[in-house]
Order: structure tokens, then sequence, then C-alpha cells
């Protein structure tokens, strides 16, 4: 069982919402359309709310344990996440 959510915004508006990080931690964000972003399994207020309003999709078994993608990063996609990544590297 995966403990990483990975939450995209499905709407064609730039939305504001929390996610959890763990602990307190739980910063705000904001997700541009198909922009995504990593969290533990916890739903904030603001993340459930843009959940119901169906502002947003929640892959609630995303397996990062291969990828080691960053939780609380802003991402377009994760071919784009991994190839930053990979750019990153062979700095």
């Amino acid at each position: 069982m995966s403990n990483t959510w990975k939450i995209t915004n499905t709407s064609e508006t730039p939305i504001k919402l929390s996610i959890a990080l763990g602990g307190a931690n739980n910063p705000g964000r904001i997700l541009n359309p198909g922009e995504m972003i990593l969290s533990i399994n916890k739903l904030t207020g603001p993340l459930d709310k843009q959940r119901r309003s169906g502002f947003v999709s929640i892959d609630e078994n995303f397996d990062n344990s291969e990828l080691n993608l960053p939780l609380g990063v802003v991402m377009k996609d994760i071919e784009s996440a991994l190839k930053d990544i990979e750019n990153y590297s062979e700095k």
C-alpha cells in the first residue's frame, strides 16, 4: 500500500489547495491546468473541497518508490519531472 498521492488539476483554470506533507506541514499551492503535485495520503480541507467540486483527481495508489519524485513540488507531468531530475543529476 502506497502512502503517496498524486494530485492533478483536471479543470481548465488554476486552482488553490493545500496538501499534507507530514505533521502540521500543510502548505498551500496553486496548480495550473494539467499540473500535478505529490503529497502524503492525508486529506486537507481545501483539497477535499477541490476534489468534491471535480477540479482535481487524486491517484491514491501512486507508486513513488521507483521514481522518488519530491513531495510538495508542482510538476507539469511525470515525463517532464523525470527529465528534470535526470538533467539535475547530470550536473
